[in-house]
């Protein structure tokens, strides 16, 4: 099975305490052994899995070679070859997704509301989404079969350019993987999608105030392709939303995504020059560029709001805040949402 199906007690794709022991194949070439090294560099930096030389395990994952493919990953094992154009990296990022229980991200149950076009298989309905959104740049996601790189498929959301996981996990592939191995610390904090929260149950994160004294929490939300930060709004009385910023407007939005943390990461407002190291990856733009979590105070008619936007990564001193129906740069302190 390739799905995050946890309610299966015979799912062996799920690895207990999330350590993967693996052992090179006689077949597997040294030229390739960097490769595999750069791939589980990349879980092992963003998630709590961990792949571990085997010592002695009965069960382990096999990594071998097979010169007639790109990458292939079957029950316990995964193979590369040398027909990959985008690099041999990449493909053993996807392929050990794949070991590690994640389906094709275009196989989810709910596919059919974002994607379709011919060539696509049926929807899977034991995939488990853990109540976060549709992701076009999973590192699972097909790419070539998009419209925009001439294939079929059609993505049905406005605003999509691209298809695929690029070169790394997507932020919302590593949302997933910390959810579905229940890792803890720094990577506690987990994203739920609004129709799934229950405030018995989860706990919201607190990041600021309107200026009327509304308490805002951190949200997250889709926008004509972009996965946006915000500031989330809970009333006594009626349905949550969720303020977010794009192009100079401010949007609400009623089906989006509340940041809560029930596993005690010890979450924090880090005042720095820069983005700190432990800052929260909290979207992404079209193109792939993470947005981190901000909040900066701003003034009006006498009145102080602190409130919640976002930071695109390629310019980090640079906070959009959703304020007064548009969308305003900070021009005061910056927090980062981070984690020590």
């Amino acid at each position: 099975k390739r799905n995050f199906d946890t309610n299966d007690k015979n799912w062996i794709n799920k690895w207990k305490g999330g350590v993967v022991p693996y052992q090179y194949d006689s077949s597997f070439p040294d030229v390739h052994k960097a490769d595999f090294q750069c791939a589980i560099n990349e879980y092992h930096t963003k998630t709590c899995i961990r792949f571990v030389p085997r010592t002695g395990q009965s069960t382990f994952l096999t990594v071998g070679y097979n010169k007639d493919v790109c990458g292939v990953a079957y029950g316990t094992r995964v193979d590369i070859g040398d027909s990959c154009a985008g690099g041999a990296c990449p493909v053993l990022i996807h392929e050990l997704g794949h070991i590690l229980g994640y389906a094709h991200e275009q196989d989810r149950p709910d596919r059919d509301q974002y994607i379709g076009g011919p060539g696509l298989g049926p929807p899977l309905s034991t995939f488990e989404t853990f109540c976060i959104m549709y992701d076009y740049l999973s590192i699972e996601h097909y790419e070539g079969e998009c419209k925009y790189y001439g294939g079929p498929w059609v993505p049905k959301l406005s605003g999509v350019t691209k298809c695929g996981g690029g070169k790394s996990l997507s932020v919302l592939d590593v949302n997933k993987f910390n959810t579905c191995y229940d890792c803890k610390g720094c990577l506690g904090y987990r994203w739920m999608g609004i129709k799934c929260f229950d405030p018995s149950k989860h706990v919201k994160v607190e990041g600021g105030y309107d200026l009327d004294g509304t308490k805002f929490y951190v949200c997250r939300g889709w926008h004509h392709g972009d996965i946006i930060p915000g500031k989330g709004v809970f009333p006594s009385s009626g349905s949550p939303y969720c303020y977010v910023g794009h192009f100079n407007q401010e949007f609400t939005l009623f089906d989006f995504e509340v940041l809560t943390n029930s596993n005690g990461a010890n979450l924090q407002w880090a005042v720095t020059p820069n983005v700190p190291a432990g800052a929260l990856g909290g979207g992404r733009v079209t193109d792939r560029t993470t947005y981190y979590i901000g909040r900066c105070f701003i003034k009006y008619n006498d009145k102080w709001s602190l409130a919640i936007g976002k930071i695109y990564a390629n310019d980090s001193r640079n906070l959009r805040i959703p304020f007064g129906g548009r969308e305003v740069d900070c021009v005061t302190e910056i927090g980062y949402l981070s984690c020590n």
